[in-house]
């Protein structure tokens, strides 16, 4: 049976951000008690993922697949393809300002931003709905850079899929969470394949490393020795549990 929307939810659903980001929305089966935001990696869809969650959404949860705009890509001889940022180079060592594309990244995180507002409205009290941020890739990336300064730690979790940091995080998060003390109580749980050669283990082990140690994220970290850049039939299992416990 097609579940018939009120009319609040359809505005919202279609508001600006929503078009903006050409949403593609699986409304939960159930009451709607949590919501789930997924941010697809460089150069992929919504698509990506939809049959993904479709599968091992609990029945009361939403989930909201948003795309990110299409943009010429540096490191691919600047070819146009879907990307929530730039990325000018694979060196993501050196200087921030040469290397990272700043205004895509602030922009998508306004993004990202509004469409967490959006769906906290869903709920009759703000605190009353649980919404998890998460994504892949680059769109993992994103996803913390955004989950860990979003306000009043009002997130349920935070889930970061073969991602890593950027370096405008430490621009922005630190003093961020030294000032909201309670934001490190947030879960944020990290899955890395040993064998990625996009972003690399080490890499990505450093950063989380920094993330654990130096600011107190509470981390809870999954690898496994033989996974690449993708996902595994064990991460899947992984994410229905993890969804079904909220």
């Amino acid at each position: 049976m097609r579940r018939v929307l009120n009319s609040s939810r359809l505005v919202r659903m279609y508001s600006s951000v929503y078009i903006r980001l050409n949403c593609h929305v699986i409304e939960a089966k159930d009451n709607h008690e949590s919501t789930l935001i997924w941010c697809h990696g460089l150069g992929d869809s919504s698509e990506g993922f939809r049959s993904l969650f479709e599968q091992i959404l609990p029945t009361k949860m939403r989930c909201v697949l948003p795309n990110a705009p299409s943009r010429p890509i540096t490191v691919n001889n600047g070819y146009v393809m879907p990307g929530w940022y730039d990325i000018k180079s694979f060196d993501r060592m050196g200087d921030a300002k040469k290397l990272e594309d700043e205004k895509g990244i602030l922009q998508s995180k306004e993004n990202i931003t509004k469409l967490l507002d959006e769906e906290f409205k869903l709920f009759k009290s703000n605190q009353s709905g649980k919404v998890i941020l998460g994504g892949f890739s680059q769109g993992a990336a994103i996803s913390l850079l955004t989950g860990l300064s979003y306000p009043n730690n009002r997130l349920k979790a935070i889930v970061a899929a073969s991602g890593y940091t950027l370096q405008r995080w430490k621009k922005e998060v630190p003093n961020h969470i030294t000032v909201h003390e309670q934001q490190k109580n947030i879960p944020v749980y990290i899955h890395h394949g040993e064998d990625d050669q996009v972003v690399s283990y080490q890499y990505a082990s450093m950063c989380y490393e920094e993330l654990k140690n130096e600011h107190g994220v509470n981390l809870i970290i999954e690898t496994d020795p033989y996974q690449g850049h993708h996902f595994t039939d064990e991460q899947v299992s992984f994410y229905h549990k993890l969804l079904n416990e909220f």
